[in-house]
This record gives structure tokens, C-alpha cells and sequence, in this order.
């Protein structure tokens, strides 16, 4: 009577029990393989009459979701937008979001976004509020704010996908050093402080839990820096790493695996197994120079935490328009997306080629997987073989992963 039924777990959804056979007040956590998301919460409880309170624990290969402005084609207009990539076999379109260069991420079995702008509101003010979007209810609805509104943030997923960290970023009047935790369905909570005031950085999570934090505009060099740090919850303490080779801003940021074994071959194997580490990537952005201006950076570079240093990899590539013009890949947004079975891949979604001085960009929809080529031991850019559905602008995009399921219509 009160015997709720076992979940099955698979080679990519661990569940662990308090109890067997599992009877009322036992609990079941999901934990989810390298490349795959939990399509619900992690948690289960067993209830009167054997009913789970999450009836169901799994877990489903990653694919990127990308909420921002998207241009349509049809009425040739910038619209918010909510997309994945791959394509979905979604038969109902997912509404976006008015709000853009806010804080995003998947928690809990759901989107999360906090912060930014209206796109409503002409005076580009920063705002605090914060929507959910889930499968089983696809329509964005307001939860508990932040406790200080803010732009220009990074993001962190942490305490093992159930929150998310929301690091400083800026009001109308001061750049923050200040971090928020967001939890879905609970009150917004001040975080551990930042080393300093911070804004256009981006940022990570690593393998222990530790948030990985690259550059931005900062008090210490507040037109670009390449600065590296790391903050570590167990010991509530921030360690600066080794400079990133490029100072650079508004970029883009992902978690790659690891091959530490595989040094004389290819660290980015793509073969995600036990010796494993992950990593952080970097990609694209700005700095100002010298003479105040502004300089697009089409460097990608990669951190080996195993030495506490950064590699170059392939610079962002070229695309050609169909008059023959060809523009450099300065913005664009990088991911690293599951290919097949334990191996994934980076990606770059879209992409902007930048004049920041002209304030004039170029968008394009083609996507690029990065290859590598065992005859000259070299990575390059690939150009893949189809492209995103719509134009995104990638500087008020934000794309993280998400069950290869959450953008299918849960009803017919």
C-alpha cells in the first residue's frame, strides 16, 4: 500500500535509494553521466499510497537551448526567441523571453532566467525579476527575484544542478562584486563575494564543484582582462589561476572534458571515461586598447587545470555571403555538445562578425564543430552540415544545456 514502485536505472541515469524496498518517507537521487541532463529534479519522494513525487528519474543526452533575440525571417523583425540545437522535434513553438543580457541556465528540470533588460523599456535599466520555463508547462512564469537587479552577469550552475549562481555584473549606477544563488521556488540568497567589482566576465563549473571565472571588464582592468580565478565552496575561498593569453570581455564560455592521459595526442579526445577532467573554453570577445579603442578578439583558448596553463586553439574561422563577401568570426557562442554515445564535441552557434568602433555587425546562422586532423595533428574548424533555424545575436543570447526532450510537446 505504501511500497512505491523501483526506478530502472540505465548505464546513463544512476539512481541511489534510502531505502529497499522503497516505502514511505524513502528518497531517491539521480545523478547523470557526462553529457546527459536530468529531465526532471533530482529528488524523488515515496508518498502515501506508493506515489512518487517525482514519478519519473532519467536522464537524456544534452543539446544546446538558446534563449535571446532571433530574427524572423518572414516578417524580417528581431523577436524574442527560445530554440535548440540540434532542431527538436518540438510540434509547438516555445515562447521567448522579452528580456535579454540577463542570467540563464537549466536547474532542476527547467530554464531559469534572471535579471537583464526588458526589451520593453527603453531606458536599458537593469531588473531583477526572474522566470522559469518548464517542459510539462511551456509558458515562462515569474518566480522569486533577484535581490539586486543586474546586467552583464556570468553564470554558474552549482550544488550539484539544483541552483544557480548569478556573479556580479552591473546596476545603472556601480559595477558588483556581488554573487546571488537562485533557486527555482525558493528566495534569492547573497553568495560568496567576488575579489572585485566585475562585469562582461564569464564563467563556469568544474568537475568538484569549484566556479571557474575568465575576464571581463574589472576594477583591476576595466577594458578587458585576462584574468583567471576560482572559487572553491568547500574551502569558501577564491585562488587566482594562470592569465589567459588574451585579455578579452564580452565572450563566450563552455565545460569541456579532458583527456589528462592522452598528452602526446589529443587532449580534446572528445571520449569522456573515468581519468576525465573538466575543463573551462573561452572564445571570442574584446578588449580597448591603448589608444581607447575597441579591439575584437578572434582568439578560442583552452585551460589545462593538470598544469594551470592555457593553449590556443584554432582561431574562430571565416564565412563566406553569397555575394562572395567574407567576414571573420569575432562573436559567437561556443558549446560543447554530445556526438554519440560517451564522446562530445566543441561547437560554435551562430556568429557575429563585430566593428565595435562603427558599431555595425554582420550575423550569420552557420554552425562549425571543431575537428581534428590526425595526418597534421591539428584541430581546425569544420563547417557543419546544417545551420541554426533563425540569425541570432549572439551578445544578447545565452546558450547552455538541456535534455535532448525538454523541447518536444509534452501534449500531441
Amino acid at each position: 500500500f505504501n511500497t512505491c514502485p523501483p526506478f530502472p536505472s540505465t548505464p546513463d541515469s544512476n539512481i541511489t535509494c534510502t531505502a529497499t524496498p522503497q516505502t514511505f518517507g524513502s528518497t531517491c537521487h539521480l545523478t547523470c553521466s557526462p553529457l546527459y541532463w536530468s529531465t526532471s529534479q533530482l529528488h524523488s519522494m515515496c508518498m502515501i499510497r506508493g506515489v512518487w513525487s517525482v514519478p519519473d528519474l532519467n536522464c537524456r543526452p544534452q543539446v544546446a537551448a538558446i534563449v535571446g533575440p532571433g530574427m524572423n525571417q518572414t516578417r524580417q523583425k528581431w523577436e524574442p526567441a527560445t530554440k535548440s540545437y540540434p532542431p527538436s522535434d518540438s510540434r509547438s513553438p516555445i515562447p521567448g523571453l522579452p528580456q535579454v543580457i540577463g542570467s540563464s541556465a537549466y536547474i532542476a528540470g527547467g530554464i531559469l532566467y534572471c535579471g537583464g533588460i526588458s526589451i520593453h523599456d527603453p531606458s536599458v535599466s537593469p531588473i531583477k525579476s526572474c522566470y522559469t520555463l518548464k517542459h510539462s508547462a511551456p509558458q515562462w512564469e515569474k518566480t522569486f527575484p533577484l535581490l539586486q537587479e543586474t546586467k552583464y552577469t556570468s553564470t554558474a550552475v552549482i550544488e550539484n544542478g539544483k541552483a544557480m549562481l548569478v556573479l556580479g555584473g552591473t546596476t545603472d549606477k556601480h559595477v558588483l562584486s556581488s554573487t546571488q544563488i537562485v533557486r527555482p521556488g525558493q528566495p534569492t540568497e547573497p553568495g560568496p563575494d567576488m575579489t572585485e567589482v566585475t562585469m562582461d566576465h564569464c564563467s563556469t563549473t568544474l568537475q568538484d564543484g569549484s566556479v571557474i571565472v575568465t575576464g571581463g571588464s574589472r576594477m583591476s582592468n576595466p577594458y578587458g582582462s585576462a584574468k583567471t580565478e576560482l572559487y572553491n565552496f568547500a574551502t569558501g575561498k577564491w585562488r587566482q589561476l594562470k592569465d589567459m593569453k588574451q585579455r578579452r570581455m564580452l565572450h563566450s564560455c563552455t565545460q569541456v572534458w579532458l583527456s589528462p592521459d592522452n598528452l602526446h595526442g589529443d587532449v580534446l579526445s572528445g571520449i569522456v571515461k573515468k581519468t576525465s577532467v573538466l575543463s573551462v573554453v573561452v572564445a571570442g570577445g574584446l578588449y580597448v586598447d591603448a589608444g581607447r579603442v575597441a579591439q575584437p578578439t578572434n582568439s578560442v583558448e583552452l585551460y589545462l587545470p593538470w598544469n594551470d596553463t592555457w593553449i590556443n586553439l584554432p582561431t574562430l574561422p571565416y564565412w563566406k555571403e553569397s555575394d562572395g563577401t567574407v567576414f571573420p568570426v569575432t562573436d559567437t557562442l561556443i558549446m560543447s555538445l554530445e556526438t554519440t554515445g560517451n564522446s562530445n564535441s566543441l561547437y560554435l552557434l551562430g556568429g557575429a562578425s563585430t566593428d565595435w568602433n562603427k558599431n555595425k555587425e554582420i550575423l550569420t546562422r552557420k554552425v562549425w564543430k571543431l575537428s581534428f586532423n590526425c595526418g597534421t595533428h591539428s584541430h581546425y574548424w569544420e563547417e557543419f552540415n546544417f545551420d541554426l533555424d533563425m540569425t541570432r545575436d549572439t551578445l544578447n543570447s545565452e546558450a547552455f544545456g538541456v535534455p535532448n526532450t525538454f523541447f518536444v510537446a509534452a501534449i500531441p
